[in-house]
């Protein structure tokens, strides 16, 4: 594996003179959060952020606001942001609500997918199995969602879209910073082999319970990776 692949960029490195303040400060600081740079319960140095990002706190208070409704970082009156902690009862609810978008998702993308999203959509599985083969987790991952945001784009329904893209926000971290197991990691590949062969056919009824299962078994994945790491924890606390 690429340990490099894994890391996130340095903070003196990010300049946003150039780009969207606001937009650039969320996407920067839901980055740090998924990636684990800003860790569960700890508490965002606003003052500290903004000297590194080269901002002034308007922008910045104003990306907290985005990521306390991604429920990504808590507004405490007396420390200020502060972000959330893991509960596993929560997750499991996310990845239900997921489930069965995925599922509806699968039924209405295989209706009304173009050619050129298909071509998008397959062009983006290559990349994501190339970066599987050469062990690069954090850029699977990401095109990994980018598949997952292009099938949902597919069915033109907006609202689905939408909610699609909100619970994928609330489960990423987990999804992202939960050890899975190379053995999960080579069938979540396979399973995604199936997902555009069904696709490619227009199969509604198959690709919809392949996207079913196959978030399902993303759910049991994360989920006993995190029961694995938080009982230990909740046991010396």
């Amino acid at each position: 594996m690429e340990e490099a692949d894994n890391k996130v960029v340095d903070l003196t490195t990010r300049s946003l003179r150039r780009r969207s303040l606001h937009e650039d400060v969320v996407e920067i600081l839901r980055s740090m959060v998924l990636e684990g740079e800003l860790k569960p319960g700890e508490r965002i140095l606003e003052l500290e952020l903004c000297r590194k990002l080269d901002v002034s706190r308007t922008p910045m208070r104003e990306a907290l606001k985005v990521l306390a409704a991604e429920q990504l970082v808590e507004l405490q009156p007396s420390r200020g942001a502060v972000v959330t902690g893991v509960r596993i009862a929560e997750v499991v609810e996310h990845f239900e609500v997921l489930e069965a978008l995925d599922a509806t998702i699968g039924e209405l993308a295989a209706k009304r997918i173009t050619d050129a999203e298909l071509r998008a959509v397959e062009a983006l599985h290559f990349e994501m199995v190339e970066h599987h083969h050469a062990g690069r987790r954090a850029k699977y991952f990401e095109t990994n969602q980018m598949v997952h945001a292009k099938l949902a784009a597919a069915t033109r329904n907006g609202s689905l879209i939408a909610t699609h893209l909100q619970y994928s926000r609330k489960i990423a971290r987990v999804r992202y910073t939960a050890n899975f197991s190379q053995i999960r990691w080579d069938e979540s590949v396979d399973e995604h082999e199936k997902i555009i062969i069904a696709l490619r056919h227009r199969d509604g009824v198959t690709l919809s319970g392949l996207m079913r299962e196959h978030m399902r078994a993303t759910a049991r994945n994360v989920i006993m990776a995190l029961e694995q790491d938080i009982k230990p924890r909740e046991a010396r606390s």
